[in-house]
């Protein structure tokens, strides 16, 4: 039911913007960049138990170092998205787009060592 009430704060929040954007444009955006945070972190809360657990199976077996970049790579996507979505919201499309520029960018940093990986045990099954 968690599920029910965020989202309709994000109905009652949107309908609020809508208001408040004819009058006060720049407050619509404040409520929106607060919703937004305070939502991602309770989802975030309520999905740690999970990520304790996956990284308490995943630690006692060789795929951690693969687990871990998943984790990161994940989290990257989220915040990307939240970034973008909160800037076009304010009507930066420029800062949108650069904004998951940057998120693609972190992304593939973050992911090099699994695929430097890969690419090596690739090398050893063709010799």
């Amino acid at each position: 039911m968690e599920v029910i009430k965020l989202l309709a704060v994000c109905v009652m929040a949107a309908m609020v913007c809508l208001y408040l954007k004819n009058i006060a444009p720049p407050f619509a955006v404040f409520i929106t960049l607060f919703v937004s945070v305070s939502i991602v972190y309770i989802c975030i809360m309520n999905f740690m138990p999970y990520v304790d657990f996956f990284v308490e199976i995943t630690t006692q077996s060789t795929f951690y170092p693969y687990a871990k970049v998943l984790f990161k790579v994940c989290a990257i996507g989220i915040l990307t998205r939240l970034a973008s979505e909160i800037c076009k919201d304010a009507g930066e499309n420029s800062l949108s787009a650069k904004a998951l520029l940057a998120g693609k960018t972190a992304i593939m940093i973050c992911a090099l060592p699994v695929i430097k990986t890969l690419f090596e045990q690739i090398k050893e099954m063709l010799n």
